[in-house]
This record gives structure tokens, sequence and C-alpha cells, in this order.
């Protein structure tokens, strides 16, 4: 995460990176010729990539334990990705603080307590009610830990586009990932009962979700192409 962030991905962070993980000393990285050294750097090429595995999967807060949206975002609901990608939208825009901690605050539910409903990853169930107060909380993360997250949720959302090809190429048309999802959430809860109501739908996990609105797009496409060619 450094080298992403302050190394900005340099060859000289890269060797830094070869001494402390491989305990290669300096010295000996000094005697090897380009052909060689271009061999050894080769280990570090899943650098390159984000990472669709979530690496942080809890965080301590308090006496609360917060539990990560899992590999591939696996354990996040649609109304959680909702947010996620507004608080996204809003850092991109004007690389506020705050907005990475709301994103944080979405990505990461207090692990459900005996009593508590608890959503997928035994996490508790999102409620937005709550996102002001959590958000507070999460402000007091490193400014490192914050910007990993991000990089976390990208690399997971790289997948994406290529799972549900219909849905982001509208995403991407439309412009605005935040009003668009929930343009088309509400749109979905409107014609159709599939996934029930829009505060089911908000409840429902990602892969549930994603594939219905994929596949519906999909199916509206064709047919605007068979009337055109009729």
């Amino acid at each position: 995460m450094r080298w992403q962030l302050t190394l900005q991905a340099s060859l000289e962070g890269q060797i830094v990176l070869l001494q402390l993980w491989y305990r290669i000393p300096g010295r000996w990285l000094q005697r090897l010729d380009g052909e060689k050294l271009t061999r050894l750097l080769k280990l570090l090429e899943f650098l390159h990539q984000l990472p669709t595995r979530w690496m942080m999967s809890r965080l301590c807060l308090g006496f609360r334990t917060y539990v990560g949206p899992g590999d591939n975002l696996e354990c996040l609901t649609f109304g959680e990705f909702m947010f996620a990608e507004a608080a996204v939208s809003r850092y991109r825009a004007g690389k506020n603080r705050e907005d990475l901690a709301e994103l944080a605050a979405v990505l990461y539910q207090p692990r459900a307590l005996p009593w508590q409903k608890e959503s997928d990853g035994k996490r508790a169930v999102f409620d937005r009610r709550r996102l002001e107060g959590a958000k507070k909380r999460f402000l007091r993360l490193s400014d490192a830990v914050l910007h990993g997250i991000l990089l976390n949720y990208t690399g997971c959302m790289e997948a994406f586009p290529v799972q549900f090809e219909y849905l982001f190429k509208r995403s991407d048309e439309s412009g605005g990932a935040s009003g668009t999802w929930l343009d088309v959430g509400l749109n979905l809860a409107r014609n159709t009962g599939a996934l029930g109501t829009f505060q089911q739908l908000e409840q429902t996990n990602l892969f549930l979700v994603l594939p219905t609105l994929d596949k519906m797009i999909q199916e509206s496409e064709e047919f605007k192409t068979n009337l055109e060619k009729k």
C-alpha cells in the first residue's frame, strides 16, 4: 500500500521491498546486472495489480469489531454498494477525507451481536441512520488505512465491467455512478417484484441484484434492436 501511495509505484520502491521482504542485502543487489535484477523484480509483479481479496478483514474501533465486505465484496448488500459508490464518486471529485471515512463506514459493519439480525459475513445489518455516527468513528483511522480501503475497493471493482457488461456500459453512458445506481435500484423496485420493495432490495446481497439488473438491461437492448430491425 505504501509502495502505491507514498513511493508512487517507483522502481526504487520495489528494490526497497526486495530488501525488506526477501531479506536481500543491498550490497548483493548492487552486484547484479540488469538481466538478473529484472528477473528478481518479477517476484513483485503482483504489486501492479490491486487486490481483490479484502486485505483488512476486520477493524477494531473502541470496544467494537467491524467486519469488512469480504473478498470481491461478496458480503456487500446493494444498499451498501450504492452508498459506497456515492462516497467514492464524491471523494474523486473533491478529495475530501470525510468521504473516505464514509466509504469505510459503509464497507465495515459491526460484528452482529447474538441478539441482532445479521447479514452475510456475520455483519450487523446496514442502517443508513447510523452512518453519520459511524463516519465520525472512522475518521479516527490513519490516512494510510483509509486510502488502503479505497485501493482495495477499487481493486475489487475492476472485475465488475467484465462480469456485468450491460449494466456497467449503461452506467458509464449515464455518467455519475452515485445517481445511476440509486436510479436503477428505484426503477427495478418500481418495475418488477423480483426482488421485493426498494427497502428489501437494499438489504439483498449485491451478487443477487447485479446479475438481475444486467439481464434486464440486456433483454431491453435486445428488444430494442429487434424492433429496429422490423
